[in-house]
């Protein structure tokens, strides 16, 4: 899911879930309960995928071989 995409990029960067919140602003968990929530700030999903340095189809897309995504710097 995209909690999941999100940390393996994030762990590729080694960024931690929690500094990406805090630096953006979002309250502790926020990314976590993404995964449950019926609806998604695209706005959020967007300012993570910039925080990233990903597209923010990237972030969505489920089911994929992370290994297979590269990552910027």
């Amino acid at each position: 899911m995209i909690y999941e995409t999100i940390q393996n990029i994030a762990k590729k960067k080694n960024i931690p879930i929690r500094k990406i919140e805090t630096d953006l602003g979002f309250s502790n968990g926020t990314i976590r309960k993404w995964d449950t929530s019926q609806t998604i700030s695209i706005k959020r999903v967007k300012a993570v995928a910039n925080y990233l340095k990903v597209d923010p189809y990237t972030l969505l897309l489920v089911g994929i071989d992370m290994n297979q995504i590269k990552v910027g710097d």
